[in-house]
């Protein structure tokens, strides 16, 4: 199980380590540990029920850093997106390229390629470099090329290029994902959820990891309190990539 490896690789980072704070706002959850490592991930709010308490653990979160990290295997969907958060304050990778994942990812006017998640920038840049796009997604959209999250079961095994969703390692349906895009020529798993941590991933096929590095610590904490979301976040991060050679 690929959340089980990154939880164990990032164990060795976080032993003996302390959480300085914890955001849990609308749309992202914030980790800051103890070297001023942030992290972040997205908060699936659709399923935290309708109850006034959504999380077990507030005013009592715990400060050990591997505590937070089993949380990254937890069923509950706010525990996981605490958890992930976690392994990513303490990703720094060594070697790493800066910019838009479309201007790392191997696509041509012949390719289908098959998106897990809804990513609007990416569908209007690629709509006139591809043959067709396929979009999973749970919402409705009023689109041709939006399909049922479901439809991946028999439709992303017949792409060319698969981009997919960090969100999936927080809900642990990455590896299956994985294993359906495993005909892909090119797969990439993007998004600030996504931990920028490289051999698990790679070992399972993925070319490239998008995701991103906090440079304002106190800027990406505010926002997250305060109820932002991707847009507002992208003022206090850098998006990085990690190309597989």
């Amino acid at each position: 199980m690929l959340v089980k490896e990154l939880v164990n690789e990032v164990r060795k980072r976080a032993k003996g380590k302390r959480i300085e704070k914890v955001a849990i706002g609308i749309s992202y959850v914030g980790v800051v540990n103890e070297l001023n490592g942030m992290g972040v991930a997205f908060v699936f709010r659709d399923q935290l029920g309708y109850h006034c308490e959504v999380s077990e653990y507030a005013g009592e979160m715990p400060k050990e850093a591997e505590k937070l990290l089993d949380l990254a295997l937890s069923s509950n969907p706010l525990d996981s997106s605490v958890g992930i958060a976690t392994i990513n304050s303490f990703c720094k990778p060594g070697k790493y390229e800066k910019g838009d994942l479309l201007d790392l990812l191997d696509v041509g006017r012949e390719d289908v390629v098959g998106m897990v998640g809804y990513f609007g920038p990416f569908i209007k840049k690629l709509k006139d470099r591809v043959k067709e796009i396929y979009v999973f997604e749970k919402g409705v959209f009023d689109a041709p090329f939006v399909y049922p999250d479901w439809a991946a079961e028999f439709l992303l095994p017949k792409v060319d290029v698969a981009i997919i969703t960090g969100t999936s390692v927080i809900n642990k349906t990455i590896d299956h994902l994985l294993d359906l895009a495993s005909n892909a020529r090119s797969i990439a798993v993007v998004g600030p959820s996504t931990p920028l941590v490289a051999e698990p991933f790679f070992k399972r096929g993925v070319n490239i990891l998008s995701g991103v590095l906090v440079k304002d610590v106190n800027l990406a904490f505010k926002i997250i309190v305060e109820g932002g979301g991707t847009i507002k976040l992208n003022k206090a991060v850098e998006k990085v990539n990690i190309v597989r050679d």
